[in-house]
């Protein structure tokens, strides 16, 4: 390999110790950016109340079960629920009376044939009135035909789903543990079958997909060849004929299974070819897995410190949901003014209480406009409506990108530098420096906290414009629904979602080069990319082998933990029923166990895979700037030694 010119040489053989403070300018504005947000959020606390959120609201705005006169009224009841079945109710609100009672009706009622059945006096004892109504003073008809009362209501109970979901986890959050610590013996076994078996498993792997094609192309064939020679088949092409859901007619096609045919031959071809002109590579990426599974192996502290960062980011998703919550709830009660059809075309010039757009006061409608606009009450919109709110939003929405970004960076950085130290010991594990991960640590925020800012906040840029064009596409196609736009805007999300991929991919590496060289953001991901694109080939196997070999963890670890919980909590292993309790949604703790092993296997992994990325950087380091001399001894081990045809001189 011929040597590339990568500057001064590096005597330290890893993570430097003399290092200054990069990117100083971005944690500055990061700072900055968070004391505006913690200025947002004191605001929002201050000025908001989420219970008008969290609890409904009465046609007069007021809020049921919180309110001094409604304490004892937790429900809302509209006297006429199919009147905001209306699509128009989203603008104009629901016209129908809404108030707060007690208790949600226990039986079917019909004034009309109440009154029939039992009389005038027993059916008043029913009805479901607006307050201050005296209902002896007016006939069944006349407290319907007028508003005054709900004409019917039906047999119904308030909405207690999250109340039995609540009681689910009561029951069994102590099986759900046992699921999830079962997961986390699963993924450290993984990884440690990693560190012996990862050179079977991956040409295993590669084996099966080849028998697998080979399977699937000599089906084909035959098919083919029975088609073609079967009497009165049909020799129609797929232009012949029309599309159709009926996927049995394409089946009966000679096309289809030609198509199919020539597919899996190229792609075993392909595979073939890459086999055999990447062959070293894939044993350079094989050892690199190996070598990566003993640095975890030596630093197991590894696999308990994603654990922090993960309560990190717990903390800045509820931080922003409180923010959200609460600023949504600072915006003052909207009343409009409903049951009128179009107001311009009715003598409502009732100005005094309605401005232009239909919004109205409550108090005083009846009284003043009560006869000029007949038919029309004056009801609660929403809650909200300032467009600084909105502005406050957009701040908080950014805040939880910057965040969450932030944490993961840092994250990455810590990991990197830990296995670095690692790699450069001559020694393993004799030579690595007491303490690795903590003084890792200690350098990312004592040093490196501006390139972590810097490199979160390019991420969380196109990440909110991603979100940008995701609103901006919703807005196109209520107004606009033509397949030029749709195209505009499905090739504008494609790119900044390729961009995101690539910086992500390029941030990645940047903080491994930060941790070992102490250089900024900038000088990083520059040596980074500069590096990686000369051993581009070496980089495209190596991910896409270490890709295949995480997902197949992840894979088995998540279907294995569903599976069982499956058996469990549906008592399909008899010898454990008497012990699982009964539960009144039996998918709650099975996507619970399921979601939770995904994210514990994922905690793990993500150790492995930033312990591979490091790795391979520093092996690159490796043999460009060392030569095997007793002056550069190479540092990586003595099986990649032995695939590049290297030695040590010593």
């Amino acid at each position: 390999m011929s040597k590339v010119d990568v500057g001064s040489e590096m005597v330290h053989r890893g993570p430097v110790k003399n290092r200054s403070c990069t990117d100083v300018f971005c944690l500055i504005i990061f700072i900055a950016f968070l004391v505006g947000w913690g200025i947002i959020g004191f605001y929002g606390f201050t000025l908001g109340d989420p219970q008008r959120l969290l609890h409904p609201t009465d046609s007069n705005g007021r809020i049921c079960g919180v309110d001094e006169t409604l304490k004892d009224k937790p429900y809302l009841f509209y006297f006429d629920l199919t009147r905001c079945a209306d699509p128009s109710v989203l603008i104009k609100g629901c016209s129908t009376p809404q108030i707060c009672v007690k208790k949600c009706p226990t039986e079917t009622f019909l004034a009309i044939a109440e009154v029939a059945q039992i009389g005038e006096a027993l059916t008043k004892t029913k009805l479901i009135c607006k307050e201050n109504v005296t209902v002896s003073q007016m006939s069944v008809k006349e407290l319907v035909d007028k508003g005054h009362c709900a004409s019917y209501y039906l047999q119904s109970e308030p909405i207690e789903t999250f109340d039995r979901i609540f009681q689910d986890y009561s029951e069994t959050w102590w099986i759900i543990l046992i699921g999830l610590a079962i997961s986390m013996l699963i993924s450290l076994f993984w990884i440690v079958l990693m560190r012996f078996v990862a050179g079977p498993m991956v040409w295993l792997s590669i084996i099966g997909i080849l028998a697998l094609q080979g399977v699937g192309f000599w089906y084909c064939f035959m098919r083919y060849t029975e088609l073609k020679d079967l009497p009165g088949a049909n020799n129609q092409t797929l232009a012949q004929i029309a599309f159709t859901t009926n996927l049995g007619t394409y089946l009966e096609l000679r096309e289809t299974w030609l198509a199919f045919l020539i597919i899996l031959g190229i792609s075993m071809a392909v595979i073939v070819l890459i086999l055999i002109f990447l062959r070293n590579r894939i044993r350079i990426a094989i050892a690199l897995i190996g070598h990566a599974s003993k640095a975890v192996g030596s630093i197991m502290s590894t696999l308990l410190f994603p654990i922090f960062p993960w309560v990190f980011q717990v903390l800045v998703i509820g931080y922003f949901a409180a923010v959200a919550l609460y600023a949504a709830s600072i915006g003052k009660s909207t009343f409009k003014v409903v049951g009128l059809d179009n107001m311009t075309n009715i003598d409502c010039s009732c100005t005094s209480v309605i401005d232009s757009v239909g919004t109205c006061i409550p108090l005083g409608f009846e009284q003043i406009c009560g006869s000029q606009c007949p038919g029309s009450t004056c009801r609660f919109f929403e809650t909200g409506g300032n467009y600084y709110v909105t502005v406050l939003q957009i701040y908080n929405l950014f805040g939880l990108f910057w965040g969450l970004f932030f944490v993961s960076a840092l994250a990455e950085i810590v990991l990197a530098g830990a296995f670095a130290s690692w790699y450069w010991a001559f020694n393993k594990p004799r030579d690595v420096p007491a303490y690795p991960l903590t003084n890792s640590l200690f350098r990312a925020i004592f040093y490196h906290l501006g390139t972590v800012a810097f490199g979160s906040l390019i991420i969380a840029i196109i990440r909110s414009i991603r979100v940008l064009l995701e609103y901006l596409d919703r807005k196109v196609r209520e107004y606009s629904d033509t397949c030029c736009s749709r195209s505009m805007m499905c090739l504008c999300k494609c790119c900044f979602w390729m961009l995101e991929t690539f910086m992500k991919f390029v941030n990645r590496n940047a903080f491994v080069l930060c941790a070992v060289n102490g250089t900024s953001f900038c000088q990083s991901a520059s040596d980074a990319f500069s590096l990686l694109l000369r051993n581009v080939a070496r980089v495209v196997v190596l991910d896409k082998v270490t890709d295949f070999l995480l997902f197949l963890g992840r894979l088995v670890i998540v279907t294995a933990m569903g599976i069982l919980s499956f058996y469990v909590f549906t008592n399909r292993i008899h010898y454990i029923n008497e012990y699982i309790p009964p539960t009144n949604y039996y998918m709650v703790p099975i996507i619970t166990t399921v979601l939770g092993a995904y994210f514990i296997s994922g905690l793990f992994f993500s150790v492995y895979s930033m312990a591979i990325d490091t790795i391979f950087l520093c092996f690159l380091q490796d043999t460009e700037i060392n030569d095997g001399s007793p002056e550069k001894p190479f540092y990586m081990s003595q099986e990649l030694m032995e695939i590049l045809g290297k030695k040590n001189k010593l």
